[in-house]
């Protein structure tokens, strides 16, 4: 994980990038809608825990 703060006018508050560079989720409005099912897709089933 990396924590960085965010410049004014940013369009995003949050951001999963994939190893790629892409943007896999992005969350500009605070929520974790679709969180999860980017960390899925990109990291595998949850069982991990």
């Amino acid at each position: 994980m990396v924590r960085a703060s965010r410049p004014a006018g940013a369009p995003a508050e949050a951001l999963l990038v994939r190893p790629d560079g892409h943007v896999a989720w992005a969350a500009g409005d605070g929520s974790e809608h679709g969180l999860r099912e980017a960390l899925v897709r990109w990291f595998g089933h949850e069982d991990w825990r």
